[in-house]
């Protein structure tokens, strides 16, 4: 029945929309809820509260104060509502004769006037003042002229001349009868990608321009080689 009349009456304050429970306890035939005052609804909270005194048959058994406490390093209050019944029936009937009482109850939700505030008339800035681009004068035939020459002569001291053609006897010459031959450095099995062994054949091609034996001898990292499986 505790928990009941607890669930009941805090219902019954959220609904008003003056104020928000915060805690609510009930035992025996006592039951009473800290509550926090919603902003700009003191007035109409004092008016429901003012209407169950008036028409409750014993104003004794409702009790409220506010209660200070200390929260966040400064002092706060909120509302204390409490009910003495004589059992739990009794607080059963206070309970039905608030949620009767405050069933017309609305909060106000008239737009509260700002604060006077002193208004004192700022300098209006200057516009800025917008970009105009300037038109360009024109050139007369002598200007462009001039420039025309001015850029032939840049481009003739900052372009190199054209280099002429390598003479053919310059260019390295394979020896009469010279024919390339691949030559076999690694022949045997290595794994693929799908992790199976596959036979694999490494075969040396010959640099190019080059026709001396020591030179076509592939390095370590394979140059000159090719890979054939």
């Amino acid at each position: 029945m505790a928990v009941k009349a607890e669930l009941e009456l805090r219902e019954i304050l959220l609904s008003t929309g003056l104020v928000i429970p915060v805690k609510v306890e009930a035992r025996g035939g006592r039951i009473s809820a800290l509550c926090r005052e919603v902003p700009n609804q003191a007035s109409k909270w004092m008016e429901a509260m003012q209407c169950i005194f008036e028409n409750c048959e014993d104003s004794s058994k409702y009790h409220l104060c506010r209660q200070y406490v200390w929260k966040d390093g400064r002092m706060v209050f909120g509302w204390h509502v409490g009910i003495d019944a004589d059992n739990a029936k009794d607080l059963e009937e206070h309970i039905k004769f608030l949620k009767i009482s405050w069933e017309h109850i609305q909060p106000d939700l008239t737009p509260q006037p700002l604060a006077a505030t002193s208004i004192v008339a700022q300098p209006t800035a200057p516009e800025p003042e917008e970009d105009v681009e300037e038109e360009e004068p024109e050139l007369t035939p002598a200007q462009v002229k001039d420039l025309a020459s001015r850029k032939a002569n840049y481009q003739k001291k900052t372009t190199a001349p054209p280099r002429p053609p390598a003479e053919i006897g310059d260019m390295p010459q394979p020896p009469p009868g010279y024919e390339p031959e691949l030559r076999i450095v690694f022949k045997g099995k290595a794994k693929d990608q799908k992790n199976r062994m596959v036979p694999v054949v490494v075969e040396e091609f010959p640099l190019p321009h080059v026709y001396t034996e020591d030179m076509n001898v592939p390095n370590e990292r394979g140059r000159g080689a090719k890979t054939l499986g």
